[in-house]
């Protein structure tokens, strides 16, 4: 017992935000809302989507602003890697 390997454990499964960060980039240029984030990834809440999109959109790689949500057509916040 106590073998400091507690990692193995976890198994592979990225973060939140590694997934949110990984399904925009592999839809380049393409425009998400939170809802459809939430869904894509698999996130149980649109929220844990929103506290992500929010914090990577203060970065360069990635725009948050209104537009239209490619996936469902509303017209709401919507963030895209560029």
């Amino acid at each position: 017992m106590g073998s400091g390997q507690g990692k193995e454990e976890v198994g592979l499964r990225m973060s939140i935000p590694e997934d949110v960060t990984k399904f925009l980039r592999q839809h380049k240029g393409v425009a998400y809302c939170d809802g459809c984030i939430q869904k894509n990834v698999g996130l149980k809440l649109r929220q844990q989507a929103q506290r992500v999109t929010g914090a990577i959109a203060q970065t360069p790689e990635f725009i948050r602003e209104k537009g239209l949500c490619s996936n469902c057509g509303g017209d709401k916040l919507v963030t895209k890697y560029s």
